[in-house]
Protein backbone atom coordinates (compact mmCIF):
# COMPACT_ATOMS: atom_id res chain seq x y z
CA UNK A 1 0.00 0.00 0.00
CA UNK A 2 0.64 3.55 -0.66
CA UNK A 3 2.84 5.94 2.23
CA UNK A 4 -0.87 8.09 2.27
CA UNK A 5 -2.64 4.51 3.38
CA UNK A 6 -0.04 3.98 6.03
CA UNK A 7 -0.19 7.44 7.31
CA UNK A 8 -3.56 7.45 7.57
CA UNK A 9 -3.81 3.71 9.09
CA UNK A 10 -1.33 5.29 12.02
CA UNK A 11 -2.77 8.54 12.60
CA UNK A 12 -6.26 6.54 13.38
CA UNK A 13 -4.45 4.07 15.23
CA UNK A 14 -2.81 7.15 17.47
CA UNK A 15 -6.61 8.90 17.70
CA UNK A 16 -7.90 5.46 19.10
CA UNK A 17 -5.48 4.97 21.87
CA UNK A 18 -5.71 8.54 23.22
CA UNK A 19 -9.66 8.38 22.70
CA UNK A 20 -8.98 4.92 24.75
CA UNK A 21 -6.46 6.42 27.24
CA UNK A 22 -8.62 9.33 28.05
CA UNK A 23 -11.84 7.08 28.53
CA UNK A 24 -10.14 5.13 30.84
CA UNK A 25 -9.61 7.86 32.98
CA UNK A 26 -5.92 7.86 32.56
CA UNK A 27 -5.33 3.96 33.65
CA UNK A 28 -3.14 2.17 31.53
CA UNK A 29 -4.58 0.85 28.34
CA UNK A 30 -1.17 0.03 26.67
CA UNK A 31 1.83 1.39 24.78
CA UNK A 32 1.84 3.45 21.91
CA UNK A 33 4.66 3.08 19.42
CA UNK A 34 4.59 4.94 16.76
CA UNK A 35 7.55 2.33 14.95
CA UNK A 36 4.73 -0.75 14.94
CA UNK A 37 4.26 -1.57 11.59
CA UNK A 38 0.21 -0.87 11.21
CA UNK A 39 -1.80 -4.04 10.64
CA UNK A 40 -3.48 -5.10 7.73
CA UNK A 41 -7.22 -4.52 9.61
CA UNK A 42 -5.78 -0.57 10.07
CA UNK A 43 -4.70 -0.53 6.54
CA UNK A 44 -7.98 -2.35 5.51
CA UNK A 45 -9.60 0.63 7.29
CA UNK A 46 -6.79 3.35 6.76
CA UNK A 47 -8.01 2.61 2.47
CA UNK A 48 -11.70 2.98 3.21
CA UNK A 49 -11.50 6.14 4.46
CA UNK A 50 -9.68 7.67 1.79
CA UNK A 51 -11.72 5.80 -0.73
CA UNK A 52 -14.21 7.53 0.95
CA UNK A 53 -12.97 10.95 0.37
CA UNK A 54 -12.94 10.14 -3.95
CA UNK A 55 -15.37 12.19 -4.93
CA UNK A 56 -14.84 15.65 -3.88
CA UNK A 57 -18.00 17.75 -2.18
CA UNK A 58 -19.05 20.60 -4.27
CA UNK A 59 -17.74 23.01 -1.27
CA UNK A 60 -13.83 21.17 -2.04
CA UNK A 61 -14.55 22.22 -5.49
CA UNK A 62 -15.53 25.65 -4.98
CA UNK A 63 -11.83 26.11 -2.17
CA UNK A 64 -10.23 25.17 -5.43
CA UNK A 65 -12.08 27.29 -7.78
CA UNK A 66 -14.12 29.97 -6.18
CA UNK A 67 -14.41 32.07 -9.23
CA UNK A 68 -17.76 31.70 -11.11
CA UNK A 69 -17.50 30.21 -14.87
CA UNK A 70 -14.45 28.25 -14.27
CA UNK A 71 -14.91 24.55 -15.11
CA UNK A 72 -14.64 22.26 -11.67
CA UNK A 73 -14.28 19.60 -13.64
CA UNK A 74 -10.46 20.18 -13.69
CA UNK A 75 -10.69 20.41 -10.47
CA UNK A 76 -12.95 17.11 -9.28
CA UNK A 77 -9.95 15.49 -12.24
CA UNK A 78 -6.94 16.41 -10.24
CA UNK A 79 -8.54 15.53 -6.60
CA UNK A 80 -9.46 12.12 -7.81
CA UNK A 81 -5.99 11.67 -9.37
CA UNK A 82 -4.00 12.25 -6.06
CA UNK A 83 -7.15 9.92 -4.41
CA UNK A 84 -6.06 7.00 -6.73
CA UNK A 85 -1.93 7.60 -6.68
CA UNK A 86 -2.84 7.54 -2.68
CA UNK A 87 -4.41 4.22 -2.91
CA UNK A 88 -1.96 2.71 -4.66
CA UNK A 89 -3.21 3.26 -8.43
CA UNK A 90 -2.98 5.48 -11.67
CA UNK A 91 -5.50 7.91 -12.50
CA UNK A 92 -6.25 8.49 -16.37
CA UNK A 93 -7.64 11.59 -16.46
CA UNK A 94 -10.89 11.36 -19.17
CA UNK A 95 -11.20 7.79 -17.77
CA UNK A 96 -12.69 7.99 -14.21
CA UNK A 97 -12.54 4.89 -13.21
CA UNK A 98 -14.20 3.52 -10.61
CA UNK A 99 -11.02 2.08 -9.04
CA UNK A 100 -7.77 2.73 -8.93
CA UNK A 101 -5.86 0.86 -12.11
CA UNK A 102 -2.21 -0.18 -12.78
CA UNK A 103 -1.16 1.80 -15.31
CA UNK A 104 1.49 -0.57 -16.87
CA UNK A 105 -1.16 -3.44 -16.73
CA UNK A 106 -3.28 -1.38 -18.39
CA UNK A 107 -1.24 -0.39 -21.37
CA UNK A 108 0.12 -3.86 -22.01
Amino acid sequence: MGEMVERVARAQRRRRFERTRRLGAGQPVGIYDPEVEPTANEMDDARAAIEAMRDPTEEMLVAAYPHSGVNREIARQDWQAMIDKALGGEHIIGLDPVVPIDLDEALK
